[in-house]
């Protein structure tokens, strides 16, 4: 989805009437999530801050501040879903393939990891070290959502070349929607099910190489080696 953000929103009376009948329960974000990452995440980014686009459409809008060209509230963000945003529609509808729940769900994902939600009110104490992101020295910073898988590839990279873990940085760590079992990473000769698996694409490197881990499904990442 590509859904447009400017410092004035122009949304739409009837859209804003609309009210959210889903609760904000942590079922319904995290189902929210689980939509937004297959559906929404290519454009958008597994962090829902923007995308960088393409020759063909431009590119993708942060989703996490308050700047909403198309309006902020919760009817009118579930009316851009829900029937795209036209008359280009970059952002195309998604009517077709969400029920009006699962978008709601969304919806109510995308309040959940607005940059403007509620914060720890002051004198709270600090998230605690061991609760923060791995972080390394070149690192991008990681989708949360996505930092155990990352974990897991840099733990097994460390392995294969015994080096320090500390020397291996992230370069790219997205959610992917794979379009079959072999994940991006077909072995010759094999036959693959012809079935979407929900994963991540995660790129590491050190020692000036670049290495590639693919996870989908239930296998956990695993080097995609040429």
């Amino acid at each position: 989805m590509g859904m447009t953000r400017v410092t004035a929103a122009q949304g739409s009376p009837s859209a804003a009437a609309i009210k959210n009948p889903v609760a904000a329960s942590a079922e319904s974000v995290a189902d929210g999530k689980r939509l937004y990452l297959r559906h929404c995440a290519s454009c958008h980014g597994s962090n829902a801050e923007g995308g960088p686009g393409n020759d063909l459409i431009p590119a993708a809008p942060d989703l996490t501040d308050s700047e909403w060209k198309h309006g902020s509230t919760d009817g009118e963000i579930f009316s851009a879903i829900k029937n795209g945003v036209p008359p280009e529609l970059n952002m195309i509808p998604f009517g077709d393939q969400l029920k009006d729940a699962e978008i709601w769900n969304v919806v109510n994902y995308l309040r959940s990891i607005a940059k403007n939600a509620a914060r720890p009110a002051a004198g709270a104490p600090p998230q605690s070290a061991a609760a923060a992101p791995t972080m390394r020295r070149g690192s991008i910073a990681v989708d949360p959502a996505l930092q155990q898988l990352v974990d897991r590839a840099v733990a097994d990279l460390a392995q294969r070349l015994n080096v320090d873990r500390s020397s291996i940085a992230v370069v790219e760590a997205r959610a992917m929607v794979w379009p079959d079992a072999a994940m991006g990473c077909p072995r010759p000769g094999l036959m693959y099910p012809q079935v979407q698996q929900e994963g991540a694409l995660i790129r590491l490197t050190t020692g000036g190489r670049e290495y590639a881990y693919h996870s989908g499904g239930s296998r956990p990442p695993f080097l995609c080696e040429p």
